[in-house]
């Protein structure tokens, strides 16, 4: 299962982007949604990758971030309001890809720091 975050606002984004970011369930800034690991979503995570940031949850963060975030009333919820993350971002902000030191992209399973510091 994939964790994506969305890191960026909207400010100046073309509507096909905005389009991918709904299909997501990305609406806001620092929204959180759980997707199945498939070509069609890599294919989408590509296509919104300088505003989003993903990787593997682990089950212990994931089983945390249901009882912390998760909707008391859905069990199974998959859409998550987070917090900005504490100790702020990294030294590039959230303009660079996260292997040149910045917040964006694929994160692989550093995600799981991110939401443990969000939640």
């Amino acid at each position: 299962m994939i964790a994506v975050i969305r890191i960026r606002g909207t400010g100046r984004i073309t509507t096909s982007v905005v389009d991918t970011m709904k299909i997501l369930g990305l609406s806001k800034t620092h929204s959180c949604a759980l997707l199945e690991n498939n070509p069609v979503t890599l294919g989408m995570l590509r296509k919104v990758k300088d505003y989003v940031t993903w990787g593997e949850i682990k089950p212990d963060v994931l089983k945390l971030l249901k009882e912390k975030r998760g909707n008391k009333a859905d069990k199974e919820s998959k859409l998550f309001k987070l917090a900005p993350p504490r100790g702020g971002s990294t030294k590039r902000g959230i303009i660079g890809g996260f292997r040149q030191g910045g917040e964006l992209g694929n994160r692989g399973e550093k995600i799981n720091e991110l939401i443990e510091r969000m939640i």
